[in-house]
């Protein structure tokens, strides 16, 4: 393990006090996972990077810090693949499970108190439950499809309540799933509007039960009401030049931030969310390090965001200390990042790591 960190090994098994010290990104091209050494976020560098059949357009990644596994979306291989993080300079796959219900998988979360992945799959339009008690043995539990997820490329979790959220970017809708049995996924209700058009990516804050959507026609992020999962009901929609296509979002919740990455303008942008019937904008930055900027992750306890860019091939560290004066402070491409499109982090939280507990 040497160029290891003591540090790096304490965030590794899940030490709440430290940030992030490594990144895992997901690349479509390169059909690999690659782990990026973070523990400076003013000098990324490159720690091991994996690739088998498996990872063909690997898209997304979320972590499960704990067990220490990267769960791998793949889109031409409709899989989900469990990549052991243990040592993250030497990644070895786990297990891969593939199926028709997950054809065309955009985005996975996890369930890390019951050991439950949720994966959105865009051509089924469906939310398909993956156990992974036994990350050495990934089977399915439940797949539920909808018209209302019609084209889904996002999910997220409220544990509290066992409700999943997606957004739906062909019905231009939110709809809310009932996970409390993992193995009987059903509907609760669905919400659409003209400010949902293109809705494709989704945070909670849920101390306020409150969901943001992107969506990437309207240019807008949009708060909606989630206080009643059987009731959905809209607060506020912004929109902005800079907004334009949105691909992302992320929560700053002890600062009431909001981070979008929206990949017309190749930037990441700060809405303050404080009053989610109120909506504004605090900053907005761009670089061509974020050309085609696709997924974001945060790490709060260092205030740095991590964003990955699919024309860039890269992963950019943006100082997010003061949100309405974005910087930037490295970023690192190479080949094993060719169409970077999925980031996670080595910290429990879902804004880091797309993992819920």
């Amino acid at each position: 393990m040497s160029g290891i960190s003591a540090k790096m090994l304490q965030a590794a098994a899940g030490a709440r006090d430290e940030g992030a010290t490594v990144a895992y990104v997901a690349a479509s091209t390169a059909d690999r996972i690659t782990s990026i050494d973070i523990s400076d976020p003013s000098n990324l560098t490159q720690l091991d990077s994996f690739s088998n059949a498996n990872l063909d357009v690997a898209y997304g990644v979320a972590l499960d810090v704990t067990n220490q596994v990267a769960y791998v979306i793949s889109l031409n291989t409709d899989s989900i693949t469990s990549i052991d993080i243990s040592d993250p300079s030497n990644l070895s796959e786990l297990d891969s499970y593939s199926s028709a219900t997950l054809d065309f998988p955009f985005d996975v979360a996890l369930d890390v108190t019951n050991q439950v992945a949720y994966v959105a799959a865009y051509d089924v339009d469906s939310i398909t439950s993956i156990d992974i008690s036994d990350p050495s043995n990934l089977s399915e539990l439940d797949s539920y499809s909808s018209a209302n997820l019609a084209n889904t490329r996002s999910v997220v979790l409220d544990l509290i309540n066992q409700v999943a959220y997606a957004p739906s970017s062909s019905a231009d809708r939110i709809t809310s799933i009932d996970i409390s049995d993992p193995s009987n996924l059903s509907e609760l209700d669905s919400y659409s509007s003209a400010n949902l058009d293109g809705a494709n990516s989704i945070a909670l804050d849920l101390t306020n039960q409150v969901a943001y959507v992107g969506s990437f026609s309207a240019d807008s992020i949009t708060s909606i009401d989630i206080s009643d999962p059987s009731n959905l009901t809209e607060l506020d929609s912004f929109t902005s030049a800079d907004l334009d296509f949105v691909e992302d979002i992320a929560l700053d919740l002890t600062n009431q931030v909001a981070y979008v990455a929206s990949r017309g303008t190749d930037s990441i942008t700060s809405i303050d969310i404080s009053d989610p019937s109120n909506l504004t904008q605090l900053d907005s930055y761009s670089s061509g390090n974020l050309d085609f900027v696709e997924n974001i992750a945060l790490d709060l306890i260092n205030q740095v965001a991590y964003a990955v860019s699919t024309r860039a091939d890269s992963i950019t560290s943006i100082d997010i200390s003061d949100p309405s004066n974005l910087t930037e402070l490295d970023s690192f491409s190479n080949a094993n990042l060719d169409s970077s499109r999925g980031v996670a982090l080595n910290i429990p939280g879902p804004a880091s790591t797309n993992a819920y507990e």
